[in-house]
């Protein structure tokens, strides 16, 4: 009996074991950990140091942000710009009709993700949301000076 009962066991672990490998495999990966890009807090968003700066909210689960982050990754091979990365769990669902002319944080705010804001003197100046929109307009310009 104690024979069967280490078989069962065997096979309950094995069986579990290779289910939760192809579970784990279907769902999306995240976002790879050699981008190019430094993450940042919503509550430092407007406090950089830089004239003109690019934030992309995400999700590490979503598809069409891991897909723009390799666009934009293969675009800063090209041109030199400054992009952030904020997780979507930091801001709130959208409330605001437009983040264009935000410049505090807790107004900041989003519907769908991907998001790319373009901040230029620590306002919100641009907002494109979806992979499609922010590939295209990244695709056809020279640099991203497109989000005036």
């Amino acid at each position: 009996m104690n024979k069967r009962f280490f078989n069962v066991l065997f096979c309950f672990i094995f069986a579990f074991t290779v289910s939760c490998s192809s579970i784990s495999e279907s769902e999306p990966s995240g976002i790879k950990e050699d981008i190019s890009f430094e993450r940042i807090p919503l509550n430092e968003i407007f406090l950089k140091m830089i004239n003109r700066y690019y934030v992309l909210i995400f999700s590490s689960s979503c598809l069409a942000c891991q897909n723009t982050i390799e666009v934009l990754n293969h675009k800063k091979n090209e041109a030199d710009f400054d992009l952030f990365l904020l997780d979507y769990q930091e801001v709130r669902k959208k409330i605001n009709k437009s983040n264009i002319g935000v410049m505090n944080y807790q107004d900041i705010s989003y519907e769908s993700v991907p998001l790319l804001f373009v901040i230029e003197n620590k306002i919100i100046i641009n907002e494109i949301y979806g992979f499609e929109n922010i590939r295209e307009m990244i695709n056809t310009m020279n640099d991203l000076s497109f989000c005036l």
